[in-house]
């Protein structure tokens, strides 16, 4: 079972054929090493329709309750029919969200490193209310 939120709220269910839990195509495009992308047009009586933002709605798609993606609608097209086309993209994009300042690094290890890009990539998004853009080194 498949679903889609929009922050905390369920705009699509496969289980359920509600109107206000329909959506017309996603497509989900998952890649190893890249941030991925979703694809979905909303209809008008989707019960995110009138709220969903550019850039500071978190999207997230759920199999069988557990995450599997998370990102952000990046960019939007209305039809003919006026239904919300939306191209979200993954989270590993929010690391273009900040800029590293020019810096040398020696005797450092790998790990050290990642955690010093990541830190000062963390301090430049952590005021973000809507999204969290943070990140966290786990195991390399």
């Amino acid at each position: 079972m498949y679903s889609i939120y929009a922050g905390d709220t369920c705009i699509y269910n496969d289980s359920y054929v509600l109107d206000e839990l329909t959506l017309i195509d996603p497509v989900l495009t998952m890649e190893e090493n890249a941030s991925g992308s979703l694809e979905m047009t909303l209809p008008p009586g989707n019960v995110g329709y009138s709220w969903i933002q550019r850039m500071t709605t978190e999207i997230t798609v759920k199999k069988d309750g557990s995450e599997i993606w998370s990102g952000r609608v990046l960019s939007e097209s209305t039809d003919f029919w006026n239904r919300r086309k939306l191209y979200c993209e993954g989270e590993l994009a929010y690391l273009n969200d900040s800029i590293q300042p020019p810096n040398e690094y020696h005797d450092v290890t790998v790990r050290g490193f990642l955690e010093r890009l990541i830190y000062i990539h963390n301090k430049r998004v952590e005021d973000d209310d809507y999204i969290d853009k943070t990140f966290v080194v786990g195991i390399n």
